[in-house]
């Protein structure tokens, strides 16, 4: 597993049966927090996005969707999250 993090909002990577997913994870959201998991084929121009999800409770960890990681170097994950009068913030493309 590995992880990459901006503040509160964290890019994670788990490997089930030698596959290795991506997802984002807010640890500690509050309520109407929003976390969601951008994807790009192209290296970052063009992205999907899978998500918002919302936080429903305060500190009851959120995730978004997990999506099959790919050994291209165009395809890659970012973690995003804001809400709550916050600005929304993504961490780095991993």
């Amino acid at each position: 597993m590995c992880a990459r993090s901006s503040g509160a909002r964290t890019l994670t990577g788990v490997s089930i049966d030698n596959k290795v997913y991506g997802f984002a994870a807010l640890t500690v959201p509050r309520t109407g927090d929003d976390v969601w998991m951008d994807w790009t084929l192209d290296g970052r121009t063009v992205h999907l996005q899978c998500g918002p999800f919302r936080a429903s409770r305060d500190g009851f960890q959120l995730t978004s969707a997990a999506k099959l990681t790919d050994n291209s170097p165009n395809y890659r994950f970012r973690a995003c999250g804001g809400g709550g009068g916050q600005a929304v913030q993504c961490t780095d493309w991993w």
